[in-house]
């Protein structure tokens, strides 16, 4: 049996943010670290993250080429607190950010620099003067690379952790665009254009250049010390502003990021089994209420207890994050309260395995050159924090949809086309941008008995500059793009013979609060729904139908669902992102639509409720199976009267509740095994072991 890295076995991880400047002589004054590691003992931390900068840019150690932080004194703290670490067997991993007011200041060269010209202390987050955001094609690449190799030359250290290491700007600095114009050729883009080779030359610039930056701080700790672990926070993974492609999963030991309780921790933890060269991945999330951006109001035990078990149901580990006080003081009641969580979920660690297998009937595909909304084009190049494109929407609300009707989902990127016939159906939500690899392998895996989901505007941009206004997958969807419509509330209406729409007439159609894409079906497709128009153009402030709402009554011919057989496969196309509406209606007639292309043998079926979240996995050294139900709802509420019902093809010789092993009466009926939960709290982990042959 290999050797573990200490990644598969660390269960109780910890973070302290020191976010804090020098500009107050009493800032830091009365950090401690004795009382430091003696918190981390406190929780019985197994491995801790020490802060030697922040995203203030002070250093927290001496150093000979930055500014180190004032309120030390010359002080070492990381020798102390590393050395404490070693003794109380606590492991420590060096913390480094990236971003650095000081630098910011100090070099204004340096500066990553928006498409307004604005630089990051001048507009983030709506903070103005607090964020050095650097690039890394200027001379600041240089200055991080002599602080990680002062680190490594001065610490014992089992790892390094690195921190916004992202453009977190669509960056217009003069190191970028003179990098850019000798490298591609191309004038340096000032629209946004998936159909243009320069703009989409510069989105993959970005991912290199970020790739390129990490991989020299990587060679840099590795010269030193080639056992370490390097860590990246990659939970920016599907934001394009951000400059994270596929290919940094490769550069960091394991997937590490934040993300919150709920349909976005589901989706991520879904996304980075699937992308992690190495298991498991990590989530830190702050202690406090509601995230770090408060200093001093805790999360309950119960909802700390949410977040530990919710990772765990995904086969990954947990960890949190403290802050401390600008003093230097640390609260010792944020370390009582997190030892009770990790004790809680130590429990657990028996029917833990690093390597597992999903079981999943359906996988949301997402591709991350699917930066932007088709309608961003011929825009100006600007910053998107807040502005997700449509895809990467459609896809987490697609997510929620599949956890709302206990259905079994996976997330899959290109990484996985090897994969898809794990899977019952792949569904696209608008999945705008697909390459001619991926387009052949959805072909061919379709066209060999898979089943596809496809809305809005699929596979219009090759990824290259590329466009083909019908689609590329016009073929196997059996519709032609032709536009989309003007009108941002529209209608589906049923046809005669269809059971989609039950309860839905032509007179009164299912309302969409959105546009539908025109489209134009082949002959051996059908229609199984039709577009209704409003009477009149919701624009249109001349004249209304209804004083409130806006009715339907304009009668197209467009098609709105569509049913298309493709080889020994079967699509569904939606001309709407359905996925996106939550109305008890619409999501019944998504499940439905996707119930369709599953077919009779799903991995799992559950009356629970919505805010459970049913995972299942079997776990490859065991061969065990793990089923977890993770209740989301905040404030918490016991639920009740819950059966699932799991297909365990293999004969079982025990059934049982972890951590205790309390026996859980089950029924068999063919592959499936049924049991029944009185109640539901928090979590419960069900394990299955089969017979060994």
């Amino acid at each position: 049996m290999k050797n573990k890295k200490w990644y598969e076995t660390s269960y109780r991880r910890n973070l302290i943010d020191m976010h804090i400047p020098d500009w107050d002589p009493s800032f830091f004054a009365q950090l401690d670290p004795e009382e430091y590691v003696r918190m981390l003992k406190t929780a019985n931390v197994d491995t801790a993250y020490i802060y030697t900068t922040s995203c203030v840019g002070l250093c927290n150690f001496p150093t000979k080429i930055g500014k180190m932080h004032e309120g030390l004194r010359g002080r070492d703290i990381i020798r102390e607190i590393t050395d404490g670490c070693r003794r109380e067997g606590i492991r420590p991993v060096l913390y480094i950010n990236m971003w650095s007011k000081w630098a910011y200041d100090t070099y204004p060269d340096w500066r990553c620099v928006s498409p307004e010209g604005k630089g990051s202390l001048e507009y983030m987050w709506g903070q103005p003067g607090r964020y050095g955001v650097l690039c890394p094609n200027s001379p600041y690449k240089d200055y991080v690379l002599g602080l990680v190799r002062e680190l490594m030359d001065s610490y014992e250290t089992d790892g390094l952790w690195i921190d916004m290491i992202l453009w977190r700007t669509m960056c217009t600095c003069k190191h970028c665009r003179k990098r850019f114009e000798e490298e591609t050729g191309y004038p340096f883009p000032d629209t946004i254009n998936m159909g243009d080779p320069a703009f989409m030359s510069y989105l993959r610039k970005r991912e290199e250049w970020i790739g390129e930056f990490t991989d020299s701080i990587r060679f840099a700790v590795y010269a030193k010390n080639p056992d370490a672990a390097v860590i990246c926070n990659s939970c920016y993974h599907p934001s394009v502003v951000m400059g994270m492609g596929l290919d940094y999963a490769d550069k960091t030991e394991f997937i590490a990021g934040d993300a919150n309780l709920g349909i976005e921790r589901s989706f991520e933890a879904k996304l980075f089994n699937n992308v992690a060269k190495n298991h498991p991945f990590e989530f830190l999330c702050s202690v406090m209420d509601p995230a770090l951006h408060e200093h001093s109001m805790l999360k309950t035990e119960e909802h700390l207890l949410q977040l530990m078990t919710s990772c765990l149901a995904h086969n990954g580990r947990n960890g949190f994050i403290d802050a401390i006080d600008p003093s230097g003081k640390l609260n010792p009641q944020v370390y009582s309260h997190m030892r009770k969580v990790y004790d809680e979920t130590d429990k657990y660690i028996p029917y833990l395995e690093t390597e597992v297998s999903f079981c999943a009937d359906v996988a949301i595909y997402t591709n991350f050159s699917c930066s932007y909304s088709p309608e961003d084009d011929g825009t100006p190049l600007r910053d998107t924090l807040n502005t997700p494109s449509s895809h990467m929407v459609a896809a987490k609300s697609m997510a929620e949809r599949l956890v709302e009707h206990n259905i079994p989902y996976d997330v899959i990127t290109p990484l996985s086309l090897d994969r898809l016939h794990d899977f019952s159906a792949i569904l696209l939500p608008e999945v705008c941008v697909l390459s001619d690899q991926e387009v052949e392998a959805l072909r061919a895996y379709v066209k060999e008995g898979g089943n596809l989901y496809a809305s809005g505007r699929c596979a219009v941009y090759d990824g290259l500059g590329g466009k083909t206004e019908a689609g590329r997958l016009a073929d196997v969807l059996g519709v032609r793009l032709c536009g989309r419509t003007d009108e941002e509330r529209t209608f589906i209406r049923p046809v005669e013979g269809s059971d989609l729409l039950p309860g839905y007439t032509e007179e009164h159609p299912l309302s969409c609060n959105s546009w539908q894409a025109i489209v134009e079906v082949d002959e051996d497709a059908e229609v199984l729904g039709r577009m209704t128009l409003p009477i009149v153009h919701p624009k249109d402030v001349t004249k209304f139908a209804s004083a409130i709402s806006d009715p339907p009554g304009k009668i197209t011919s467009h098609p709105s669902i569509v049913s298309h057989g493709y080889g020994k496969g079967q699509v569904f196309y939606v001309a709407t992102l359905l996925e996106n509406f939550g109305g008890r209606d619409h999501s019944a007639l998504f499940a439905r639509i996707v119930g369709n292309l599953i077919g009779e043998t799903p991995a799992f079926t559950s009356d629970a409720p919505h805010p459970v979240e049913i995972t299942v996995y079997r776990q490859k050294e065991s061969g065990r199976y793990v089923i977890n139900l993770t209740n989301s709802s905040l404030p918490v509420l016991t639920l009740a009267d819950i059966t699932v019902r799991v297909r365990i093809p293999e004969e079982i010789k025990a059934f049982y509740s972890a951590p205790d092993r309390t026996e859980i009466p089950y029924t068999r009926e063919g592959e499936y095994v049924s049991f029944f939960l009185p109640r539901l709290r928090v979590f419960e982990m069900i394990v299955a072991e089969p017979e060994q042959k």
